[in-house]
């Protein structure tokens, strides 16, 4: 376990195996770091240092009251904190949902301390919005508009002991379980509260280098299934990638590709980080 402290806040990322290259896993909503752990586990067992960070607003010590505190920004400074407490100076970032925001954003930011990009079931921000006017994604991100109303999403999220909620997520592909436990934690202390931060502070937007194009070697992996993210965003994203670019369609698959698939997933990224020397990873 490494934990560090930024601005005043106190984050820790669980680390698996002591290999020599570093993977940083950023989980999304509502998942969680130790979500991480079968893809994480597998990843350390081919001789990787796996960092999987618990994010702002998951973590207890990491949950400000601010909208601004969950800008982009601000998300992806805790990374960059991260391989600093870590004591490295770059890694391969692999992100899922949420994380996959944010892990675009770190590699357009943070070019020199990003190895390699990793992307599951999250578009380029970029192809995102162009997708919400020319496909089916302005209907499939309905939540997104609404997590961002104040107070009404805690109040419809909590009812009944999170029973929406977790329907909600079984009805998406994950499984009961899984999707008990995820609503069980976030539903706890002021979790849900700082989680819903991140949806609330895109009003105010971010970095403009953020949404720019990104030179790293990119994998991203999208589920035919997927019922938050669109194909066409997907198949847009490939224009926002300027470095060597690999694209994994997974036809059965559903958004929760870490969840339903780690075995699979975690070779497709030893593969792919495997697959050329650091010289033409940067």
């Amino acid at each position: 376990m490494i934990t560090f402290s930024r601005d005043s806040l106190t984050f820790r990322a669980h680390q698996y195996g002591s290999g020599d290259e570093t993977i940083v896993l950023l989980h999304g909503f509502p998942s969680y770091a130790q979500s991480w752990e079968p893809v994480a586990t597998k990843l350390a067992a081919q001789n990787f240092r796996v960092l999987a960070l618990e994010q702002r607003g998951y973590s207890v010590g990491a949950q400000p009251r601010k909208i601004r505190s969950y800008v982009v920004d601000e998300l992806t400074g805790d990374v960059a904190a991260l391989l600093r407490a870590a004591n490295v100076q770059s890694a391969h970032i692999v992100g899922h949902d949420w994380g996959g925001a944010v892990a675009w954003a770190f590699a357009s930011i943070y070019p020199e301390q990003t190895l390699s990009l990793s992307s599951i079931s999250t578009p380029h921000p970029r192809a995102f919005k162009r997708a919400l006017c020319t496909s089916r994604q302005l209907a499939m991100s309905w939540y997104m508009f609404f997590f961002q109303l104040p107070f009404l999403p805690e109040l419809v999220l909590r009812a009944n002991n999170g029973r929406r909620m977790m329907g909600g997520l079984v009805e998406s592909g994950l499984s009961k379980t899984t999707a008990r436990t995820y609503t069980t934690r976030i539903l706890s202390g002021d979790t849900l509260h700082s989680a819903l931060g991140w949806y609330r502070a895109l009003r105010f937007g971010g970095s403009r280098s953020s949404a720019s194009s990104v030179k790293a070697r990119t994998l991203f992996i999208y589920g035919g299934k997927d019922a938050y993210l669109s194909e066409k965003a997907a198949h847009l994203t490939r224009s926002w990638v300027t470095g060597a670019y690999t694209f994994k369609y997974l036809p059965q698959a559903s958004h929760w590709i870490p969840e339903e698939q780690p075995d699979l997933l975690a070779d497709e990224l030893a593969t792919f980080i495997k697959s050329s020397p650091q010289s033409e990873l940067r």
